[in-house]
Formats: C-alpha cells, structure tokens, sequence
C-alpha cells in the first residue's frame, strides 16, 4: 500500500531550497532531475530553478514543494523490485514536467521512498504552482491509475481485496494485499 503525501513544510529561504536538494540526493539510491538541468548540487540545481523566479518576477513565498511516494517494502510491497520504484520515481517527474522536477529514491529497513521536490513557478508560462484539495484528489487518482499496472495500490484509492483483485476505495478491512501472489504481481 503506497501512501502519496505532501510534505507540510515551507521552504522559503535559499538556504532551506539548497538543504532540502541536497537531502534528497545525500544517500539515494537513485535520483534523477528535471531533463535541462545543468548537473551538480543542490545549490546548482537552485541556482537553475532560481532562475525562472527571477525571470517572471516570483522569487517570494514558498519556493518549493516537496512531496513524498513511500512503498511499505517490508510487507506490502516486499516483491516490487527496485526498477519498479524507480519507474514511479519517472512517472511523477513527468507528472510535474514544468516545475523542474528532482527526485530521490531513500531505501529504508521498512519502506521504499521516493521524495520529489518541484519549482513553484512554471518554466513554461511561469505561472505559481497550486493544488487545491480537489485537484490533489484527482492527482491521487491519476497516479492510482498509473501505480496500478505495476500491481501496487495507492491508499486512499485503490486496495486489493481478499481475492487479490484491485479495487478503488479505502480498504474496508485487515485483508490489504491477503491473497496478492508475488509470482503473479511481482
């Protein structure tokens, strides 16, 4: 059971930007970053993002977000491998494309995470990122549907019933992933 979530945290100094992209990069497994990004650290990558703050004139507020996919790999998801981890790590980054995505996979005794921290201004039109509550809720089911074709349910969405079969819902009861054959999942 795969819980997307973002953090509630604001990073409003340059200080708090570069911190939280090189912590998310320190002890990755694997990391990635939005595709014209020049390569280095976190204060690199800020510098890049800085940029189109700069450029349309958004430099203040919040100036990124951080969102956090977490795999529970030590029951639930104990049979997808890492590849698969690092495909959703992929899906999210396209997901958000225009914010200059940059991503981490933390390997954790009891769950698998991906963090992903995004630009709140568009390189694109350079509009500030928002989600309200229901264009978060249509972003979970979007990702639930994504999430799904490599057999992992995303809660609150989706869950696998007693017969393994996916469902779309809150799980209803303790038999969360009971019957889900790895050799058929996996």
């Amino acid at each position: 059971m795969a819980i997307f979530k973002q953090v509630n945290e604001k990073y409003e100094t340059q200080e708090a930007a570069i911190n939280l992209l090189n912590y998310i990069r320190r002890g990755a497994y694997g990391w990635g970053n939005y595709p014209g990004f020049i390569p280095g650290d976190g204060e690199i990558f800020w510098a890049q993002m800085n940029y189109y703050k700069n450029y349309f004139g958004k430099t203040g507020g919040n100036l990124l977000e951080h969102y956090v996919l977490s795999f529970d790999t030590f029951c639930y998801e104990k049979d997808v491998p890492l590849g698969i981890i690092k495909t959703c790590a992929y899906i999210l980054a396209g997901l958000f494309i225009e914010f200059q995505p940059v991503w981490g996979i933390h390997l954790h005794d009891t769950h698998y995470h991906i963090h992903l921290v995004i630009n709140t201004v568009s390189v694109i039109d350079g509009k500030k990122y928002h989600k309200s509550p229901s264009e978060f809720k249509r972003l979970l089911i979007w990702l639930a549907d994504e999430l799904k074709d490599y057999h992992i349910a995303l809660v609150p969405v989706t869950y696998y019933d007693e017969t393994g079969r996916l469902k779309y819902g809150n799980v209803p009861s303790t038999f969360l992933y009971q019957n889900k054959d790895p050799f058929i999942y996996g």
